[in-house]
């Protein structure tokens, strides 16, 4: 609970007992001991998703446990639902399961709308109901502030709340990912190796082999498990195909699908197809224009499937692959232009400037979480990280021009260890 909320309690002269918190929900033991206790708890308090400062939700098996040994022992249970909004995917609800017998749910709009919105709603027994009813007359004089709860109808009734609580997810995703990509993107690279060898060797049967786990991913759900619950954010069976078809492209198929890619039928797929993602992205942060999106279109295109690279975030990578091909040919002058230098040495080295960047990624979320978080200071670290990344590029570059005058061939000279395996 909030830095207050324990100290009202004692001051009402409520006897307070805590029941430890595990991955699934309350310790079943410790809350069974507790309310066999003298004491005999009779109102227990409780966050069934996304619980606050665990962030764990009630799984279906405790869920049930819970609410029979609350029957046994005529406990009534509060559930504060305040985070409901902001959960991913629901989960299992006391109040929902007990049919509010004996289950009182709480919820609000302060943690998605504004925290100056001091309005929520309670449900339960049509008893329960009045005399809380009663209760909040008397101790406030009167509901809830009418601006509030004006804002709240409004945000309700026209459809708004849902576009916001769409956009927000998004942002929350967005958020969580900065944090578990850094854990997953380098364990990806673990399946590159065998890949690698068939797909020298028999480029079209792996690519073939790449498509038909990633349908069979989609059909059965297959995932890895991760420590110490879940799967890996990044379904490695579905996102291998992602590198199985960047390798493929490498090793001779970009060549073969030239005539494909430099169709304007393509192009004017392509562009119109990043031009219709552009606009349901500009929906996440304007719900506003929501309305103009059919809502079969919506019914059918939502989840957008990240852990397990949905389709449309495959063809997104099609397209801006098509429309790169047109706008930058092999021979465009610009690629020889001094200033895009670096970037073409970080792409030449590219496997130790992913190597370098990961170290980055952590160095950078130390800095922004140490020092602050603000414009900017995100300006600052981003640049230093290109600057070091461009640095150790041209570096890298110059030791292999350097090795080349001397006559060393490290690729020939098992004995020398190389610092550089990138393209020149």
């Amino acid at each position: 609970g909030y830095f207050n909320f324990h100290a009202l309690l004692r001051a009402h002269r409520v006897d307070i007992a805590g029941v430890p918190r595990m991955p699934e929900g309350p310790d079943l033991a410790a809350f069974e001991a507790a309310l066999g206790t003298a004491a005999a708890p009779r109102l227990y308090i409780t966050n069934s998703a996304l619980h606050n400062p665990t962030g764990a939700a009630l799984s279906p098996q405790t869920a049930h446990r819970v609410l029979a040994l609350a029957e046994a022992h005529d406990v009534t249970i509060v559930e504060d639902d305040t985070f409901a909004d902001l959960e991913p995917e629901p989960s299992p609800r006391l109040a929902v399961l007990d049919g509010l017998s004996r289950v009182l749910r709480i919820g609000g709009f302060s943690k998605t709308l504004s925290a100056s919105v001091r309005c929520g709603y309670i449900a339960g027994r049509a008893d329960w109901i009045e005399a809380l009813t009663d209760l909040q007359v008397a101790t406030s004089f009167g509901g809830p502030s009418p601006v509030s709860a004006e804002l709240i109808a409004g945000a309700l009734s026209g459809g708004g709340y849902r576009k916001h609580l769409a956009a927000l997810h998004h942002r929350l995703v967005i958020s969580a990912l900065e944090e578990v990509e850094r854990g997953e993107c380098d364990r990806l690279m673990l399946f590159l190796p065998p890949i690698l060898w068939l797909m020298k060797r028999k480029p079209d049967l792996t690519l073939a082999l790449s498509v038909g786990v990633y349908v069979l991913t989609w059909e059965f759900g297959l995932n890895l498990p991760a420590y110490p619950h879940g799967v890996w954010f990044f379904n490695p069976f579905a996102w291998q195909l992602l590198f199985v078809f960047g390798a493929w492209c490498a090793l001779g198929g970009a060549r073969r699908m030239a005539p494909l890619l430099s169709s304007r039928i393509t192009l004017a797929l392509a562009i119109a197809y990043l031009l219709a993602s552009f606009f349901v992205t500009l929906t996440w942060h304007l719900p506003q224009l929501g309305h103009f999106v059919p809502r079969f279109i919506e019914s059918w295109m939502y989840p957008i499937n990240k852990t397990d690279l949905d389709v449309l975030r495959f063809i997104h990578f099609l397209a801006l692959a098509a429309v790169t091909v047109h706008l930058l040919p092999a021979n465009w002058p610009g690629l020889r232009s001094p200033w895009l230098a670096p970037m073409i040495l970080c792409g030449q080295h590219s496997l130790e400037i992913f190597c370098i960047g990961v170290f980055l990624a952590f160095a950078g979320h130390f800095v922004l979480a140490e020092i602050g978080s603000g414009p900017w200071i995100h300006f600052v670290v981003s640049l230093s990280g290109i600057v070091v990344m461009s640095a150790a590029a041209w570096l890298f570059s110059w030791y292999k021009r350097v090795a080349a005058k001397g006559g060393m061939d490290p690729k020939r000279n098992e004995t020398r260890a190389d610092l550089v395996g990138g393209g020149s």
